[in-house]
Formats: C-alpha cells, structure tokens, sequence
C-alpha cells in the first residue's frame, strides 16, 4: 500500500527527495543521482529542494539541504523533521482531506469543495484520483460513500490514517474525536489498561472509524464477545448513553465496543481472565493455517540445531504467531519498516538460520501474497521466534577476550561497551582459552588462529562496526558448522 500516492505529485517527490537522504545519510548523493532516480529535470530536482528547504524550517529553524556543486548536504534534518513533514503533507492533501470527507460526511463533492477552497474541476479530479486509489485496495465509493468488505475497509482506513499522521492529530470532528475519548477512557476503567503511547493512538483511530462506520450503518454484523450483556454489564448504562447520543443502537454499539476489545486481546494487554471470554470462531480457518505455519517453523529449528523443544515453548510460539496473524486480519496498521535492503540485511545477518527457516515456510505458504506483505509475515514470525526461544538457547556463544596493555581499568571500560551487544550472544573472557573466537587488543598476537583485532585508542566507530562484523562472521562460521555435524556431514568437537 502506497499511501503516498494520496499526496499531490510535487509533495511526494519531495517526500521521496528527503527521505532518500536520510536512509542514504553516509553517503555522497549528488543532484545528478537524484535526477537519475527520479527521472526528473535538473531544474525541478533543485526546486524541489527550495521546496523542502522552507517546508521544514517551520520545525527547526537550523536544518537545511545545502548544494554544494552537484553535492547535496544535509544539516540538522532527522527523521522527527521528516515524519512531522509527512504530517503536514498528509494535513493539508486534498486527496487524503477527501477521504476523510468521504468517511466521516458522505456529502456531495461540491460541498468537500466549498469546504476546501477548491474549485469544482479540481474536486472531481481529486475524486477521480481517489476513487483509482482505493479500488486498487478493493474499495469502491459509491453515492460518494466507501463499500466493500467492513473489516477489510476498517482495517486499510486505520492503516492510512495510522500511517499518515502517525497518530500525531486527529483528522476527525470534534463530536467524533470527543466520543473517542470517552470511549477510550470507559475501556481503560474496565479492562484497568496501562497502554503505551502508541497503543493508545492506534485506539483512537479504531475507536474513531468504528463510531463513523456503524452510525453510517456499516456494522460489522459480529461480536467477538461470547456473552456481551453479561460481559459489559458494569458499564452498560455509559454504553446506553453513548448509543442514545450518537442514535445507535446498544446491541451495534456493544458489537463495537468488541470489535475494540478484540484489538487490545490482539495485542496482548488485557488481563488473563478476559482472555476466555472472546469469540474466536471469525478466526478458526486462520488460526488453524497458523498452527500449521508455526508447527513447520518449529520443526525446522529442531532439525537445523538437532534440538527438542518442550510442548510449553511450541504452544506458546503458536499461541503467539495466531495472535499476530489475528490482529493483521483486521487491524495490520502497516507500517514502512525495513524499507531499505541495507535494513533488511542488517536483521538477516544477525540472525542468519532464523532468518533461513522462516523464509522457507512463509515462501510455501503465502505463494499468492505481495512482496510486501511477504515480508511482513516474515517480520512478524521471525521477531516473535527470537523472543520466543531467544537464540542463546540453542546457538553456542561467541567467545571474545579482550586484553589491553594500559591495564585492567580500561580493559573493563572498553568490555563495559562490549556488553552493550545483548543480541550477539557473547561471552567475554579476560585470557585467551580454546573457546576464544575473537581477540580484542591494542597488541599483535602470535598463535592465534581466531580473528585478531587491534583497536586504536579509543576505538572509533569504524572499529566497532569491524567488532561487529567480526561478529556476524564468527557466528555465521560456528552456525553452518554446527548444521553441517547435525546433518552428518562432520562431526562435533
């Protein structure tokens, strides 16, 4: 899903400009590269710079895009400037204002256009650009209103808009953005919630579609709570209330109020003594392909590091990929993580066999999905794997000693930072052993047969970054050793 294409030409390019330098920050970019890349003029290339130069001086007043020759140079733009950018793109897009429109209001496009400043032709050309959008997501708009499946248009609504503003404002109306919050906070009495800020904002905008769907008459037609009188009966009259004030009915409003519930059982914060009271026959068919998906993952693992895991950490991996495959079904909230191949390699290579297995099976099962949303699955599956059964369970560590000449004080100072890399499963050792894997000095050893690094002093970024490459080398060496013995290719010393 693009979202960017909700955007005027001219804002995504800059868009696209800026956020092509910050992933490219280390490096020399150039106007001519832009130019290549984009398949845009020179001239437009560098007014889309001027453009970007005085839309982000209105969030600090010392970042810029400098040009230096054909050189580009970027000052004090981080990605808080980016998303905030995005932000005010997305506020002021007549495409995306549109949408809005169109979900909240459902009037006629000549109202949108009074609304917005636009003229007549002009709105229908942005009606147009809609319209193209959102079929290519399986939406139609029909008497200027949004059709299609009700979960599948609540999930991409929540997912744009999460996306867009990344919760940052609320593109509704005050009515709808106050019964947001009422609701909100009757939920977090009930269930006792302690959400993080962004569990929170992707609440809100749940809350906020589900209110303008049903009071639209888009109801859900489901209830994913076995028993919803008896269920919500300590906070039924506030129900009876809000559904008197928005004029729908409690048993749709209580259906809502489970489909919220469901969102928050799907991300795992409420108590265990809700948990057996869903419903999840919605789910049966993909939960079962889930037990299916997660029972191969497993049992590759166990070949790879010819290793049993016990029933509770097979359950419990299972139980853990249902509920994420549950909350994508209808609450994905995509997001644009991993978007470059250097990020993706960067996870690969830390986790190489993980990576390995679980790409295996998501190509076996998902034949017919995106690239994206292939790599989604993958995401989901292999983070939920490396908390589950963290790979220091069933990988040998890698051994580092660690010995400088200016004694055993600096010796600690430079471990301490050594430390700092939990997820390379490390042991660090003050004297070389048989184990030692990496050595780390400000001296040249003879006889060993590891790899020897020598630090300046201090060690500069492009020494640790060598430190964890050295790393990354090591336990791709140790890995595919210890596979090649499990497959009866060697044996193990």
């Amino acid at each position: 899903m693009d979202i960017f294409k909700l955007l005027d030409e001219d804002q995504r390019y800059q868009l696209f400009i800026i956020r092509f330098l910050d992933v490219t920050k280390d490096e020399y970019i150039t106007i001519s590269k832009i130019v290549e890349i984009t398949g845009q003029s020179k001239f437009k290339v560098i007014n889309f710079i001027h453009a970007l130069n005085y839309d982000i001086r209105k969030f600090k007043e010392n970042c810029k895009i400098a040009i230096q020759d054909d050189l580009i140079i970027t000052e004090n733009v981080d990605l808080t400037i980016i998303k905030l950018l995005q932000i005010d793109y997305f506020k002021t897009s007549p495409t995306f204002l549109l949408l809005i429109y169109l979900l909240e209001e459902g009037g006629t496009i000549e109202k949108y256009a009074t609304d917005n400043f636009l003229s007549t032709s002009k709105a229908y050309a942005t009606r147009r650009q809609l319209i193209n959008f959102l079929k290519s997501l399986g939406i139609k708009v029909k008497k200027n209103l949004l059709v299609g499946e009700e979960f599948a248009v609540r999930n991409i609504l929540g997912t744009l808009i999460f996306e867009a503003l990344n919760g940052y404002y609320s593109p509704f109306s005050k009515e709808i953005t106050i019964f947001v919050k009422k609701i909100r906070e009757l939920l977090t009495y009930f269930y006792n919630l302690r959400l993080t800020p962004t569990q929170v904002k992707k609440m809100e905008v749940l809350i906020a579609i589900s209110l303008i769907r049903c009071k639209n008459g888009n109801t859900i037609n489901n209830s994913f709570i076995t028993d919803l009188d008896k269920f919500f009966r300590d906070i039924k009259n506030e129900i009876y209330h809000i559904s008197n004030y928005i004029f729908v009915d409690q048993k749709t409003l209580m259906d809502e109020f489970s489909y919220n519930s469901m969102f928050l059982f799907t991300e795992g914060v409420l108590e265990k003594e809700f948990n057996d009271k869903f419903n999840l026959s919605y789910f049966e068919e993909l939960d079962n392909n889930s037990g299916i998906i997660s029972e191969k993952i497993i049992h590759k693992l166990e070949d790879s590091y010819n290793t049993k895991l016990s029933i509770e950490i097979q359950k419990f991996y299972t139980q853990r990929l249902k509920q994420a495959n549950r909350r994508k079904s209808i609450f994905s909230f995509e997001t644009s993580s991993f978007a470059t191949n250097n990020q993706v390699q960067s996870v690969r290579e830390l986790y190489p066999i993980y990576s390995e297995i679980v790409w295996q099976v998501i190509e076996e099962e998902y034949i017919d999905v995106s690239k994206d949303d292939l790599s989604r699955y993958f995401y989901d599956y292999l983070f939920i794997l490396i908390d589950v059964i963290p790979p220091a369970k069933v990988e040998r560590p890698i051994y580092v000693c660690v010995d400088f000449s200016q004694g055993i004080e600096y010796t600690n100072f430079i471990i301490k930072q050594i430390e700092g890399f939990k997820d390379l499963n490390l042991i660090i050792e003050y004297r070389l052993t048989s184990h030692t894997n990496i050595l780390i000095s400000n001296c040249v050893w003879e006889n060993f047969n590891g790899t020897q690094i020598v630090w300046k002093n201090p060690p500069m970024p492009s020494d640790w970054e060598y430190f964890g490459n050295a790393v990354i080398r090591a336990k791709r060496k140790l890995l595919y050793e210890d596979i090649s013995f499990n497959k009866g290719e060697g044996e193990m010393k």
